[in-house]
């Protein structure tokens, strides 16, 4: 998360797809509430974590679904700015809860901002940026406060020989998606969002 988000970042920082007020101070709530989550998830077992994301997974397909705002963009409605409570409360919450499932922030700023008015396109770009005080924050914790030691290969929690085959396929993806940006019609780009949260939760469910 931490290599595939900065080199996102910094891609759609350069092309000019970054917009400054739904960045900050949502960013700094969500780093916040990123070392509740991962302080809470030290006190439950794995099993209540991968059922809590099942669970968190279908809420959040069902509301994509039929809620109005995901699914359909408007292309001449104006944006709106997010509310205060949407960038206190819902960055902690967004914080807390994709740390704690060991989750990309992504699964919870794309509906909220594409429920802002924002195309998938822009919405997506905007993800990356918001991903980092989840995955910086995060990691840290589990590195610090890890309770067992897991033996050679770990720090803390985290294990580093997946964070680097977990790196070089992210960088793999990047490379692949880049050509792809801003030129998926953007229902399909919504489905397709729908679809891989779709392939996911099977994937809890019967792995």
């Amino acid at each position: 998360m931490i290599v595939n988000a900065l080199v996102a970042t910094a891609k759609h920082w350069r092309a000019g797809n970054l917009i400054g007020h739904y960045l900050w101070p949502l960013a700094g709530f969500i780093g916040l509430g990123a070392i509740v989550g991962a302080v809470a998830a030290m006190w439950v077992s794995g099993a209540v974590i991968r059922y809590a994301f099942i669970a968190y997974l279908v809420v959040t397909i069902v509301d994509c679904l039929f809620r109005r705002g995901f699914l359909s963009h408007a292309e001449n409605r104006m944006p709106r700015r997010l509310e205060r409570a949407e960038v206190s409360a819902g960055g902690v919450g967004i914080g807390a809860i994709a740390t704690f499932l060991g989750v990309g922030g992504s699964v919870m700023t794309v509906p909220l901002l594409r429920r802002c008015g924002l195309s998938m396109s822009q919405a997506t770009s905007m993800a990356n940026p918001l991903s980092l005080p989840v995955a910086l924050a995060g990691t840290v914790t589990y590195m610090a406060m890890a309770k067992l030691d897991l033996g050679p290969g770990f720090m803390g929690y985290v294990d580093v020989l997946a964070f680097a085959v977990l790196t070089l396929g992210s960088l793999l993806g990047i490379r692949l998606a880049a050509p792809w940006i801003g030129r998926i019609a953007d229902r399909v780009h919504a489905r397709v969002y729908i679809g891989l949260l779709v392939l996911v939760m099977l994937g809890m469910c019967l792995g």
